[in-house]
């Protein structure tokens, strides 16, 4: 259970905001192409170091963060081999 600590304020500047207001309308979209079979993967934080991660979300350390990340990663992976082989994107 989160604690009332585990809230966290994040500021960033107006051009962090138009990226994440694109990436959200992406994502819209792909929910409905996606209908039923949508997953909400919760990634936001690529490249960015996990003890970084670690700290925004509050957790008592970067390795249960790793643990937590592992875990999604796998049930993720899982569910995406339900639909068959990947394509090559090109």
């Amino acid at each position: 259970m989160k604690s009332e600590d585990s809230d966290r304020h994040i500021i960033f500047d107006q051009a962090t905001a138009d990226v994440l207001k694109a990436w959200l309308e992406r994502q819209l979209e792909e929910r409905l192409a996606w209908c039923e079979a949508w997953t909400d993967s919760g990634r936001l934080a690529a490249g960015v170091d996990l003890k970084v991660v670690s700290e925004i979300l509050g957790h008592a350390s970067a390795a249960f963060t790793a643990d937590v990340a592992e875990s999604l990663a796998e049930d993720a992976a899982a569910k995406i081999s339900a639909f068959g082989p990947r394509r090559n994107r090109v």
